[in-house]
């Protein structure tokens, strides 16, 4: 590890890929969809990140240890509304 931004496995924004999944696992979709949908967002930065501006990518460098954490973070985010919340409502 360098120290430079974005190597971190885990990082400021980790919270906000778990809690985008909290929040994923809220819509009516299933899993394939919800693991599709942040794999793809992944991939959305990756694209982004190479368009350059006069201050850098539109996205910052990320790891691949970090952008697999992202993923995990979320899927884990929507997993824990489908397997420890939403069994237990009255309409889950």
């Amino acid at each position: 590890m360098t120290g430079r931004n974005g190597e971190a496995t885990i990082d400021v924004w980790s919270f906000v890929h778990f809690a985008s999944g909290l929040l994923m696992g809220l819509l009516p979709i299933g899993w394939f969809l919800a693991v599709l949908l942040i794999v793809g967002y992944e991939g959305l930065e990756a694209g982004l990140r190479r368009i350059q501006t006069k201050d850098g990518g539109l996205f910052e460098y990320e790891s691949w240890t970090n952008i697999g954490m992202d993923i995990v973070l979320g899927v884990a985010g929507y997993g824990v509304i489908h397997v420890a919340v939403l069994p237990f409502l009255p309409w889950g």
